[in-house]
């Protein structure tokens, strides 16, 4: 038998929805450990505050810019989900481009 696909999920969320994010998170975990999918694939989940990662972010650059460089890019994932409530993110200038915050950059790295 084959081994399972790596379905890998890029997470793209600014900072005041940490709780959606653990949902996302506990809902990944409990399908991996359900193991009815096992055999097919396995859920992998990439987000920018993950605890289990460390992710330099120096005073000097910009956090997407750190992001960017350490973490996977949308466009090498499988799916890539967006979460919003009260604010889309900060504003941000990237590789000399404007982008009205880093969601928006994300979204420009998925095609």
């Amino acid at each position: 038998m084959a081994d399972p696909t790596i379905f890998k999920i890029f997470l793209s969320s600014p900072g005041d929805v940490p709780g959606e994010r653990d949902d996302a998170q506990t809902v990944i975990d409990e399908i991996n450990a359900g193991g009815e999918f096992a055999h097919h694939f396995i859920l992998k989940l990439y987000r920018w505050d993950d605890r289990t990662v460390v992710l330099p972010m120096p005073v000097t650059a910009i956090p997407q810019k750190s992001v960017d460089i350490y973490m996977i890019r949308p466009s090498e994932c499988d799916l890539t989900v967006v979460l919003f409530w009260s604010r889309m993110g900060s504003p941000l200038v990237m590789d000399t481009r404007e982008y009205l915050m880093g969601k928006r950059f994300s979204e420009f790295m998925v095609s």
